[in-house]
Protein backbone atom coordinates (compact mmCIF):
# COMPACT_ATOMS: atom_id res chain seq x y z
CA UNK A 1 0.00 0.00 0.00
CA UNK A 2 1.01 3.81 -0.83
CA UNK A 3 1.74 6.11 2.50
CA UNK A 4 0.84 8.80 0.95
CA UNK A 5 -2.00 10.22 -1.74
CA UNK A 6 -2.49 13.50 -3.76
CA UNK A 7 -5.41 15.67 -4.51
CA UNK A 8 -5.58 17.84 -7.13
CA UNK A 9 -6.78 20.74 -7.74
CA UNK A 10 -7.44 22.40 -11.14
CA UNK A 11 -8.03 26.01 -11.67
CA UNK A 12 -9.66 26.35 -15.58
CA UNK A 13 -10.46 29.76 -15.30
CA UNK A 14 -7.84 32.32 -17.23
CA UNK A 15 -7.11 34.67 -14.24
CA UNK A 16 -5.81 33.46 -10.64
CA UNK A 17 -8.64 31.92 -8.01
CA UNK A 18 -9.43 34.70 -5.79
CA UNK A 19 -7.52 37.85 -6.64
CA UNK A 20 -9.12 39.61 -3.94
CA UNK A 21 -6.40 39.83 -0.77
CA UNK A 22 -9.19 38.63 2.06
CA UNK A 23 -10.29 35.69 0.56
CA UNK A 24 -8.71 32.45 2.12
CA UNK A 25 -9.41 29.03 0.34
CA UNK A 26 -8.85 25.80 1.58
CA UNK A 27 -8.75 22.07 1.42
CA UNK A 28 -10.21 20.16 3.68
CA UNK A 29 -9.81 16.70 3.80
CA UNK A 30 -11.24 13.81 5.92
CA UNK A 31 -10.90 9.83 6.25
CA UNK A 32 -13.85 7.98 7.20
CA UNK A 33 -12.74 4.90 8.08
CA UNK A 34 -15.03 2.11 10.22
CA UNK A 35 -16.93 4.68 12.52
CA UNK A 36 -14.12 7.43 12.58
CA UNK A 37 -13.73 10.04 11.02
CA UNK A 38 -9.62 11.02 10.93
CA UNK A 39 -8.84 15.14 9.93
CA UNK A 40 -6.18 15.63 7.88
CA UNK A 41 -4.56 18.85 7.74
CA UNK A 42 -6.27 21.39 6.17
CA UNK A 43 -4.53 23.36 3.30
CA UNK A 44 -5.04 27.23 3.20
CA UNK A 45 -4.24 29.42 -0.21
CA UNK A 46 -3.85 32.65 0.15
CA UNK A 47 -2.80 36.49 -1.54
CA UNK A 48 -1.46 38.31 1.43
CA UNK A 49 -0.40 41.92 1.13
CA UNK A 50 1.13 44.41 3.22
CA UNK A 51 3.25 47.58 3.79
CA UNK A 52 7.10 47.53 5.01
CA UNK A 53 6.98 43.44 4.51
CA UNK A 54 3.94 43.49 7.23
CA UNK A 55 0.20 42.19 6.42
CA UNK A 56 -1.38 45.00 6.65
CA UNK A 57 -5.11 46.41 5.27
CA UNK A 58 -5.86 46.42 1.16
CA UNK A 59 -5.91 50.41 1.41
CA UNK A 60 -2.80 50.80 2.97
CA UNK A 61 -0.53 47.87 0.95
CA UNK A 62 2.10 48.17 -1.82
CA UNK A 63 3.51 45.34 -1.58
CA UNK A 64 2.89 41.52 -2.17
CA UNK A 65 3.77 39.71 1.14
CA UNK A 66 2.81 36.01 0.29
CA UNK A 67 0.87 34.37 -2.74
CA UNK A 68 0.35 30.51 -2.90
CA UNK A 69 -3.23 30.84 -4.65
CA UNK A 70 -3.86 28.73 -7.66
CA UNK A 71 -2.75 30.83 -10.69
CA UNK A 72 -4.81 30.61 -13.76
CA UNK A 73 -5.06 27.09 -16.01
CA UNK A 74 -2.94 25.73 -12.61
CA UNK A 75 -3.29 22.31 -11.81
CA UNK A 76 -2.07 21.67 -8.34
CA UNK A 77 -1.11 18.51 -6.66
CA UNK A 78 -1.67 18.28 -3.06
CA UNK A 79 0.19 15.56 -1.22
CA UNK A 80 -0.55 14.08 2.29
CA UNK A 81 1.37 11.94 3.87
CA UNK A 82 -1.13 9.28 4.84
CA UNK A 83 -1.65 5.82 4.35
CA UNK A 84 -4.71 4.53 3.26
CA UNK A 85 -6.70 1.65 3.43
CA UNK A 86 -9.07 -0.32 0.35
CA UNK A 87 -12.20 -0.12 3.04
CA UNK A 88 -11.51 3.89 3.82
CA UNK A 89 -13.49 6.93 2.30
CA UNK A 90 -11.90 10.59 1.17
CA UNK A 91 -14.04 13.45 1.85
CA UNK A 92 -12.46 16.19 0.07
CA UNK A 93 -13.93 19.94 0.30
CA UNK A 94 -12.49 22.73 -1.20
CA UNK A 95 -13.65 26.10 -0.45
CA UNK A 96 -13.31 29.56 0.92
CA UNK A 97 -13.74 32.35 2.77
CA UNK A 98 -15.06 35.73 1.88
CA UNK A 99 -12.54 37.55 4.81
CA UNK A 100 -9.62 35.36 6.53
CA UNK A 101 -10.83 34.50 9.79
CA UNK A 102 -8.04 36.56 10.77
CA UNK A 103 -9.30 39.40 9.81
CA UNK A 104 -12.54 38.88 11.19
CA UNK A 105 -12.50 40.92 14.82
CA UNK A 106 -9.60 43.55 13.57
CA UNK A 107 -13.06 44.41 10.72
CA UNK A 108 -15.54 44.07 13.36
CA UNK A 109 -16.94 41.02 11.19
CA UNK A 110 -17.35 38.44 13.74
CA UNK A 111 -21.06 38.47 13.95
CA UNK A 112 -21.44 39.17 9.98
CA UNK A 113 -23.00 35.17 8.70
CA UNK A 114 -21.67 36.77 5.21
CA UNK A 115 -17.50 37.18 6.22
CA UNK A 116 -17.38 33.92 8.24
CA UNK A 117 -19.30 31.26 6.56
CA UNK A 118 -17.75 28.78 4.12
CA UNK A 119 -18.37 28.83 1.15
CA UNK A 120 -18.01 25.48 -0.27
CA UNK A 121 -16.85 25.25 -4.25
CA UNK A 122 -16.64 21.45 -4.51
CA UNK A 123 -17.06 18.65 -2.40
CA UNK A 124 -16.36 15.17 -3.15
CA UNK A 125 -16.70 11.10 -1.56
CA UNK A 126 -13.53 8.96 -3.04
CA UNK A 127 -14.47 4.92 -1.81
CA UNK A 128 -11.83 2.42 -1.96
CA UNK A 129 -12.41 -0.70 -2.99
CA UNK A 130 -14.98 -2.03 -0.01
Amino acid sequence: MKKQFEISIKNESNHNLFLQALRLAQLRVNVLRRNKTLKLETKSFMRIIGKEGKPTMPWLANSEIKNNMIKANERRFITYDFQLKNTDTVDVVFGYYKVNPKMWKKLKLENDKTSTKFNILKSEFYKGNN
